[in-house]
């Protein structure tokens, strides 16, 4: 093998480094341009960084990392080349070396999410499994809201630089697009979700109509394409609706809850500032029931000591007692049948 094959994976590196190095220029051109930060503001060694947000950052960081490991892939280069120790076991790591580099710069360029990196790689073909897609839309949807500085609220990222997240991830998936029948039909269901869930008023509503489930389900329902920009992008629009209706509705339950309580309280202060009224209230009932028991064995008494005189005659068609004067078991049984 020539000895010269293995400069292929050397200069390729270093066209990498040079393409990083004019991307983050361009990061940074772009970013001062429309911060109308001045030069001097930046002449402390620094603020620049201080100032910058991921998008500019992560550039100028990758470039870092390009002076690092890839200078001890140079030198092993040079040092191969020069003992004439070159073969095709290390022209093939070479280049795989460079593979790994340039995965690594377009990610950490764009992206850079960590985990969603990890899934991605991790995920070797075949149908995505329903728990992996759900923990990449959690931190997907993490990366796309931010909170607005006036109203304090969670609203979407800037849409122009998540559209190119969204293609530096479809990108690295290396998928064919969907039809435009599958985009319209599938954004049309998202878009119907998004409208019925800000209609929603209760959570017990919420639960009846299922929509986090059916949300779910044609999330899973998209697969691979659920990563399509033209479709990820209003699913994390979806994502943001769905969050802030469900944190308004269980505000909303936390303040009912609240009011309920607050009438309980006000309900037991009223009775403790009556309650010796309550008291007497209930005495007098006691005392009523107790002269009406009296009265009653009193009655009962008397009756007793009439039928044993022989003064009273008990019916008997119905168990009563009935003073002796004229017929009166006759008398009782014709008001009965009356």
């Amino acid at each position: 093998m020539r000895q010269t094959a293995i400069f292929g994976p050397f200069f390729a590196t270093m066209l990498l480094t040079l393409v990083v190095w004019l991307y983050m220029y361009v990061r940074r051109i772009r970013f001062l341009t429309s911060s109308k930060i001045t030069p001097e503001e930046m002449a402390v060694p620094g603020a620049l960084a201080r100032v910058s947000p991921p998008e500019v950052s992560n550039p100028s960081d990758n470039l870092k990392n390009l002076f690092e490991i890839p200078v001890l892939f140079y030198a092993l280069v040079l040092y191969l080349f020069v003992t004439q120790q070159v073969d095709a076991t290390y022209v093939t790591a070479a280049w795989v070396f460079v593979v790994f580099r340039v995965l690594h710069s377009a990610i950490h360029c764009t992206i850079n999410i960590v985990l969603v990196r990890f899934y991605l790689y991790a995920h070797v073909s075949g149908p995505w499994p329903t728990e992996r897609l759900d923990k990449i839309d959690f931190l997907l949807a993490r990366l796309s809201e931010e909170v607005d500085d006036r109203s304090g609220e969670l609203v979407l990222r800037d849409h122009h630089r998540l559209t190119e997240i969204f293609q530096g991830i479809w990108a690295q998936l290396g998928e064919a697009p969907p039809g435009d029948q599958l985009i319209e039909e599938s954004r049309s269901a998202i878009d119907r979700l998004r409208h019925e869930m800000g209609g929603v008023e209760s959570l017990d509503a919420l639960n009846e109509s299922a929509l986090i489930r059916r949300y779910r389900e044609t999330k899973h329902g998209l697969g691979r394409y659920y990563f399509y920009p033209e479709l990820l992008l209003p699913i994390q629009e979806t994502n943001l609706v769905f969050k802030s209706r469900i944190q308004k509705l269980y505000r909303q339950e936390e303040q009912r809850i609240v009011a309920e309580y607050q009438r309980v309280f006000e309900l037991e202060r009223e009775v403790s500032l009556d309650s010796q009224q309550l008291i007497d209230l209930i005495l007098g009932h006691l005392r009523i029931m107790h002269q009406e028991r009296r009265q009653d064995d009193e009655r009962d008494g008397r009756r007793d000591h009439e039928l044993d005189q022989g003064e009273a005659t008990l019916c008997p068609d119905h168990g009563r007692f009935h003073e002796q004067v004229g017929r009166p078991m006759v008398i009782c049984c014709e008001m009965t049948r009356r």
